[in-house]
């Protein structure tokens, strides 16, 4: 089973891109399925059960302030590394003969993580070494400015603090991003350069 992962703040392009490569390899007859990550997890399947329910609201009832702080923040990490890893296993051992294809990746779960609790993204983006890595990671990167055109739910201070934390953490899992603010023509070049040399590679075309 192999993967590849879409990453990048809201706007970026992520979803139109994903959507694309599936139907390229489709064109293809390859074998593949495409994993919306956000809400496709083992730990979202158990938000309704009572015990996590508890856990999370003891959680959320911790102060903000002091020793309350770093006891959220190292708790929410170590949830989402759990989650990454028993999700994945489930994914690889579900579709072992597939492609999968990620709309989004827990590296995108630790930065919204981080830029919510507000923590030192100096250590806590160093998480993002302990996540299970995809055979092929892009990085979608869209200038604040673009992006909140494109998703303007969002407040510009919000998209400049996703912008720093997802440059951050490209440079520290040496990923280089793609413009996805750049001609769709440019950006989708780009993106099958590097998707076909990655399947070329693995002999599946």
């Amino acid at each position: 089973m192999k993967s590849i992962c879409f990453c990048g703040m809201d706007g970026a392009g992520k979803s139109t891109q994903s959507k694309r490569i599936v139907e390229k390899l489709a064109k293809f007859n390859s074998l593949y399925i495409h994993v919306f990550s956000q809400g496709n997890t083992v730990a979202s399947k158990t938000h309704n059960i009572a015990f996590i329910k508890d856990v999370h609201q003891r959680m959320r009832d911790l102060s903000g302030k002091g020793i309350g702080r770093y006891v959220k923040i190292l708790v929410g990490l170590s949830y989402y590394l759990v989650d990454a890893w028993v999700t994945v296993l489930r994914n690889r051992y579900k579709y072992k003969n597939n492609m999968i294809i990620y709309d989004r990746y827990f590296y995108d779960s630790l930065v919204i993580f981080i830029a919510n609790f507000e923590c030192m993204p100096t250590w806590a983006l160093s998480f993002g070494r302990l996540l299970p890595k995809c055979n092929e990671i892009i990085f979608l990167e869209a200038k604040p400015a673009c992006a909140l055109k494109r998703k303007p739910e969002h407040s510009m201070e919000v998209m400049q603090r996703y912008f720093a934390l997802y440059r951050m953490l490209a440079k520290l899992m040496k990923v280089e991003v793609v413009d996805g603010t750049a001609s769709m023509e440019l950006v989708n070049k780009e993106i099958d350069k590097r998707i076909d040399q990655f399947i070329l590679s693995l002999q599946v075309i």
